[in-house]
């Protein structure tokens, strides 16, 4: 049975990896991607290419990170 966990962005890493033992296999994880996005969005740059890389980076901040933290790191 594959079991999602919805809304994650207020729980401790710790449980997120406890929950992976335990058998969830879904995070939803996209309002932290945004939210990364806008947030950078909100310190920009004089160039549109300079502040679409920075929100690029941020984003893939989070991914990077949520990879790591959900062990899928170095496996696609």
């Amino acid at each position: 049975m594959n079991l999602p966990l919805i809304n994650i962005i207020n729980l401790l890493d710790c449980i997120k990896q406890a929950s992976i033992q335990r058998g969830v296999t879904k995070f939803n994880v996209n309002t932290e991607v945004r939210n990364a996005y806008m947030n950078s969005l909100s310190n920009p740059k004089k160039d549109l290419v300079h502040v679409m890389a920075s929100a690029k980076e941020a984003m893939k901040a989070v991914v990077a990170e949520k990879m790591r933290l959900f062990g899928s790191s170095g496996k696609a």
